[in-house]
């Protein structure tokens, strides 16, 4: 919120100010980074303030001298509008990510805005430039009429409506609110069709949204077996309203739940027959019912059918030792069939898969699934086919070895090449910057440069030049307290006439 404020400040001063130093504002520069070397931006004097929006985007900055340094923290960010405070002044400037950078080029490597002069005759060209491509870009004869048509510099506070919804949709996407992270992403969109960070942004919550929609429906599934595991327990007790209960939030959860819906009427059956007070006789009819049709189920292998007849035979009489030992088979012949039906499926998919990854010269993957088939059934082809593997394997892994060493040969010799050669680079950049600092008597940055070029490499010229450096500081330094001693003896002398 206070980014937001202050952005809103930054703006609405630029806005105010215009008239008397427009003239000093850079408005709208790229500034090209990547990954792998800061990027200097220099100004006037220090920056007051300097910030990215978003003010997470992924760039580093850091303080240097009278500006800052640059780079990207991944690989290809998306771009970043920065903006910049210093001596009075407002910048704004657009960061883009550069895969290759000339670290020869000052011009790519350096943005230098050092001075009040460079400043100023830097905008003067940029003015000049678009103006030329203005004029080149106009009809002949329509000088006028495009003139009077040229569209107006965009509205501020459209700029400032821009920024603060990317800054409202981003710390709604922290809320988890996106609902509302989306309509404002939407509406700067809309402000700007172009810019690619609202695109994004939808993009991040669309995704987000299903996983929301995702979560939501576990909840309700968690929400379902839980009220089924309490209805259960119930029924299990003989607490059947309280069954009856939780079954009926089972089916508020899950409408037309088929399994819910069942068990409420067998507790329907149950409450009534506890309403009626139904005599022994009849319940043991009843019993005896379900344990028959049960039966004749279980003969014909219809395991569902008969876990349902000694389940409601269990419920008429609890802890019946009939009911239970039948339910207890049922159980173990269908763990029996689906562990059939499982390792046959198993061994089947295995093995089509295993030959698929052997046809696509993927062996160990191959290995590895007919590996696995063997455990599922023991048969020959799987055993073949890993011996086969095994001998192709041997040959590969042969071949591979020894051109493996005679790349490993090549390759050490090509990466020892390219890393002199960029340690030279780097070198000879450190040190053309810093004679540059050394001949235009900019000592601190000067020094910075030839340290870091010490850095690279310990030769004598860095060094040297160091030594130097602090020698013109000791003088520059005893000159200043040999003036301020003669000035303190001639006030002294003229004290002394009075």
């Amino acid at each position: 919120m206070y980014r937001v404020i202050f952005f809103l400040v930054f703006v609405l001063t630029i806005g105010t100010r215009q008239s008397l130093a427009q003239h000093q504002d850079i408005d709208g520069d790229t500034i090209y980074v990547n990954a792998e070397a800061e990027i200097m931006v220099r100004f006037p004097s220090l920056p007051t303030f300097y910030n990215t929006v978003p003010s997470n985007a992924p760039y580093n900055l850091k303080t240097a001298g009278t500006g800052f340094t640059i780079i990207a923290k991944t690989e290809r960010p998306a771009p970043a509008p920065l903006f910049v405070m210093e001596g009075g002044r407002n910048h704004k400037f657009l960061i883009v990510f550069k895969k290759n950078i000339d670290y020869n080029n000052d011009a790519e490597m350096d943005y230098d805005y050092s001075t009040v002069k460079k400043l100023e005759q830097h905008i003067r060209d940029v003015a000049r430039t678009k103006v030329t491509e203005q004029k080149t870009a106009e009809p002949a004869g329509d000088t006028k009429k495009n003139k009077k048509s040229k569209k107006p510099k965009e509205d501020e506070s459209a700029a400032v409506s821009y920024y603060v919804l990317l800054e409202e949709g981003d710390h709604n996407i922290q809320q988890k609110d996106y609902g509302a992270a989306k309509l404002n992403f939407e509406k700067a969109a809309k402000l700007r069709p172009n810019d690619q960070i609202p695109k994004q942004r939808l993009e991040e919550i669309k995704l987000r949204m299903a996983d929301q929609e995702k979560a939501a429906n576990d909840e309700k599934n968690k929400q379902y077996i839980d009220a089924i595991s309490k209805a259960k327990s119930s029924l299990h007790a003989k607490k059947y309203a309280k069954a009856q209960e939780d079954f009926k939030k089972a089916l508020e959860i899950k409408p037309g739940d088929n399994y819910a819906k069942h068990e409420l009427e067998k507790i329907d059956v149950l409450l009534n027959t506890q309403a009626t007070k139904l005599d022994h006789d009849k319940l043991d009819d009843l019993y005896k019912g379900y344990i028959t049709t049960g039966e004749k189920a279980l003969k014909k292998n219809d395991l569902v059918e008969a876990r349902v007849a000694f389940e409601q035979a269990l419920i008429i009489k609890q802890n019946d030792a009939l009911a239970a030992g039948k339910l207890k088979t049922i159980s173990e012949k269908e763990k029996e069939e689906k562990a059939k039906a499982d390792g046959e499926s198993s061994y089947t998919g295995t093995i089509e898969n295993a030959d698929k990854l052997f046809k696509a010269g993927d062996y160990d993957e191959a290995k590895a699934e007919y590996t696995k088939a063997l455990g599922l059934g023991k048969k020959s082809w799987p055993q073949d086919q890993i011996k086969k593997i095994d001998k192709l394997q041997a040959a590969q892994l042969a071949k591979e070895n020894t051109e493996k060493q005679k790349r490993l040969k090549d390759s050490e010799s090509d990466q020892k090449n390219k890393e002199k050669l960029k340690l030279e680079a780097d070198y000879n950049a450190a040190i053309k910057a810093a004679d540059q600092y050394f001949s235009a008597k900019d000592l601190p940055n000067a020094t910075i440069a030839y340290t870091k070029a010490l850095s690279i490499d310990k030769r004598a010229w860095p060094a040297d030049q160091l030594k130097a450096i602090q020698k013109l500081k000791d003088q520059e330094e005893a000159e200043k307290k040999k003036t301020a001693a003669r000035e303190e003896t001639e006030k002294q002398a003229k004290e002394r006439k009075k």
